[in-house]
């Protein structure tokens, strides 16, 4: 019997921003063990808030008779790595108050409200096999929502920025340029354009299809197409492990890349699905040191979160003439009372309102077969249908009354028409109880008028 201790230890420091002040200071300090406990091929795993204690070990093996199965522990490798500096909270308090006094003098007209954040997180794995992984990342993120005090919006913009060091004094000049570019409209582009992504969105609609079981049984978009070049050249989507991604240098099982960096598609061409170990021995491919799963539960593969990084060559190409969908570290989205919106990014880029029932120009939506009313659906075999039925705008089918399709206009045209019956009626009567010197006769007993 094998034991392992995952373990996640973090402290932060928030800073509440209302009205373009700090009326906040909260501290936390959190741990939480996960025990895990392996025994002829079974995992059992109990969790704590704290340090781990022989009750929670206990709790693990008997966690054993659950029956889940998983691979033994890996083997002894020790490695520890430390990135970045979470500052102290006084010094995060001033700068973020000269952040904050900055914004206010140089862009007026804007009130900025949530939270300016420094963190320290660390995450280690130790089992009895000699397997000592430590990683500690430490730094600050801001994370201002805008409003426009000239916008009935609740707000209109926002400024993110993640920094090793003190975000505060990191983040003042892409502030400024957000704000900047906010006030910056362009004309809409009336040609066709190229749409791009944000890496965020790219991996997030591409992990369910990479998953190696997935791949393997023909479930995904991408099964059988095994070393095929399937995307331009110029992407390469990688499961990325380095500093930059704020991520532990290993996995919750605690495999570790070489070089920490992963391609699964490397320049347009799927060379591997995702896979962890489990997953890995059923298969016959390598882990990929994907799996996730919170620090007291299962470990399955967990590719959520691992950012996918294109090449710089392909972003910058295809930045130049592009619609770009906004995420957090570039573009905002200024959402408008009436529905539309404009995005605004740090580099001055900015687009004009639009109907938000309208995609932007260079987005193109699946073309669905939508007839107008009354006309009739055609058969798979050209030959006229058997029944007639209606449709409206939208393709929706309505039963039929006398001949006519029953709609929400129609209904809509009938209450209108009783209305202004109603009304011509009541006017009518109106009016020739005047021309006729009508008056109200009193009651007896009472005295005339």
């Amino acid at each position: 019997m094998q034991k392992e201790l995952y373990q996640i230890e973090r402290s932060e420091v928030s800073l509440n921003i209302s009205e373009g002040a700090v009326t906040e200071v909260r501290r936390k300090h959190i741990v939480r063990s996960g025990c895990r406990v392996y025994d002829g091929g079974k995992l059992g795993i109990s969790g704590v808030f704290g340090e781990p204690d022989e009750a929670t070990w206990q709790a693990a093996q008997r966690a054993l008779t659950a029956g889940l199965s998983h691979p033994e522990p890996l083997g002894a490798l020790v490695r520890s790595r430390e990135t970045g500096v979470m500052p102290e909270e006084r010094e995060l308090l001033e700068q973020s108050e000269a952040l904050l006094a900055h914004l206010r003098e140089e862009c007026p007209g804007f009130v900025f409200s949530n939270k300016i954040v420094a963190l320290s997180e660390r995450v280690r794995l130790e089992n009895d096999l000699g397997r000592r992984l430590d990683d500690r990342q430490s730094g600050s993120f801001l994370n201002l929502v805008v409003k426009d005090e000239a916008s009935p919006n609740v707000f209109d913009t926002g400024i993110g920025w993640t920094s090793r060091g003190n975000a505060a004094i990191d983040g003042l000049e892409a502030a400024r340029r957000s704000l900047r570019a906010y006030r910056n409209e362009v004309p809409m582009p009336k040609e066709k354009l190229p749409v791009l992504f944000a890496g965020s969105f790219l991996s997030g609609k591409l992990e369910g299809l990479l998953d190696v079981q997935k791949l393997e049984s023909g479930a995904s978009l991408f099964s059988g197409k095994m070393g095929e070049k399937l995307f331009s050249g110029a992407l390469t989507l990688q499961v990325d492990r380095r500093p930059e991604s704020w991520l532990p240098f290993f996995d919750a099982e605690g495999s570790v890349l070489d070089g920490d960096t992963l391609p699964l598609i490397e320049n347009g061409v799927l060379v591997r699905g995702a896979a962890d170990r489990a997953q890995a021995a059923r298969y016959g491919c390598m882990a990929t040191a994907a799996a996730g799963g919170a620090y007291d539960a299962a470990l399955p593969l967990g590719l959520g979160g691992l950012p996918a990084h294109c090449t710089d060559t392909f972003l910058c190409r295809a930045a130049r003439r592009s619609v770009v969908y906004p995420d957090r570290r570039g573009l905002r989205r200024r959402y408008d009372a009436c529905g539309g919106f404009r995005d605004t990014g740090a580099d001055g880029l900015s687009v004009p309102r639009r109907p938000a029932c309208r995609p932007p120009a260079g987005i193109q939506l699946p073309r669905q077969r939508v007839r107008p009313a009354g006309r009739r659906l055609p058969r798979a075999d050209g030959r006229r249908p058997a029944r007639r039925r209606r449709l409206d705008a939208s393709g929706r089918h309505h039963r039929r009354l006398n001949g006519s399709a029953i709609t929400s206009k129609t209904c809509l045209n009938e209450i209108r028409q009783v209305l202004l019956v109603i009304l011509r009626l009541w006017n009518r009567s109106f009016r020739g109880r005047r021309r006729s010197g009508h008056r109200e006769i009193p009651a007896r007993g009472s005295a005339p008028c």
